[in-house]
């Protein structure tokens, strides 16, 4: 048995629209938010019986675990309600003009750099923790890390990392 995402969320609007058009043709006192959100919990236990939730593509990871060693960059990856393991030391020199960006969102990355790689990572953290090789954290706010190996008159890889309501760990 197989869950089919289109099918569920083309469902859920319409179903949205006739909750929408029963409360105010008939003057119904219901909640469409309360609603909503049980039809998605009922679907995601049913993915869960049925072992169909997560999604994992080249560059994202939803509702799933896995690991993405890239040869060429992507201009973004997503780690969503999961674990990800993003594995960065092996991309080629002609890769560091490049920037792309990684979000953290209700999950836990981890992401693999080589500290001989000129990098630069523009961190922005909301009620997460993101964890810096060098010790330092940031929980509210955003910082800057630069890799040992940046200067000024070479070409670096420009990392965004976002993190909401998650971890991501920046290690060597």
């Amino acid at each position: 048995m197989k869950l089919d995402g289109g099918i569920f969320w083309g469902s859920l609007l319409v179903i949205i629209g006739i909750l929408v058009i029963l409360r105010y043709t008939l003057h119904l006192n219901i909640s469409i938010f309360r609603i909503v959100i049980a039809i998605i919990f009922i679907y995601l236990g049913i993915s869960l019986i049925v072992g169909q939730v997560g999604a994992r593509s080249g560059s994202n990871i939803i509702f799933s675990e896995g690991t993405i060693k890239p040869g060429v960059l992507e201009k973004e990856y997503n780690i969503v309600f999961g674990r990800g393991y993003i594995d960065l030391t092996g991309i080629a020199q002609s890769e560091l003009e490049k920037s792309i960006k990684i979000a953290t969102v209700f999950a836990n990355t981890t992401l693999k750099i080589d500290p001989n790689m000129p990098i630069e990572i523009d961190i922005d953290c909301a009620f997460g923790n993101t964890i810096m090789p060098d010790g330092t954290s940031v929980s509210f706010g955003d910082r800057i890390y630069r890799t040992p190996s940046i200067s000024s008159s070479q070409s670096y890889l420009k990392i965004k990392a976002d993190t909401v309501f998650g971890v991501l760990e920046i290690i060597q």
